[in-house]
C-alpha cells in the first residue's frame, strides 16, 4: 500500500501510516505489528504525528488519538467539529510549541484537544 507518513517514537519504533492501517516496525528486532482501520476507527489515513506524551495522532476520515501503551484509541469526527468524508483530513503537523495543525478546512491547537482527549481516556479506563 501507499505510505502517507512515518514517525519514530522514543522507544525505537517506526510508526507507518498507510491508507488502511497503522504499522509499527521495531527498528532493533525488525518485528512488525499492524493495527487495521477497523481497529483504529479511521480509514483513508493521510497523516501521522506523535506528541510529547507518546500519543499517536492519525488523520483521515476522522482524527484519532491512539495510545500505544494501552492500545486505546479515540476517534473524533463531526461531533467534535471535525470534517469527514467526502472531505477527508489531509495532513497533520505538530509545532515545536506543541500545537497540532490539521490540514483541510479545520485547525485545532493541541491544548484545546488535550482536555477533550484526556477526559475521554479517563472515562474509558474506569
Amino acid at each position: 500500500g501507499v505510505i502517507y507518513g512515518m514517525e519514530e517514537d522514543d522507544f525505537g519504533n517506526l510508526w507507518i501510516a498507510t491508507e488502511r492501517a497503522l504499522q509499527v516496525l521495531n527498528l532493533e528486532s525488525g518485528a512488525i505489528r499492524v493495527f487495521n482501520d477497523l481497529y483504529l476507527g479511521v480509514s483513508n489515513l493521510r497523516g501521522i504525528s506523535i506528541d510529547e506524551e507518546g500519543i499517536i495522532w492519525l488523520v483521515g476520515d476522522a482524527l484519532v488519538a491512539f495510545d500505544p501503551e494501552r492500545e486505546t484509541n479515540l476517534a473524533f469526527g463531526v461531533d467534535a467539529g471535525i470534517q469527514v468524508l467526502p472531505s477527508p483530513l489531509g495532513s497533520i503537523y505538530q509545532s515545536p510549541e506543541g500545537q497540532i495543525f490539521i490540514g483541510g478546512k479545520v485547525e485545532f491547537s493541541f491544548s484545546s484537544l488535550r482536555k477533550l482527549i484526556w477526559k475521554a481516556f479517563r472515562n474509558l479506563l474506569r
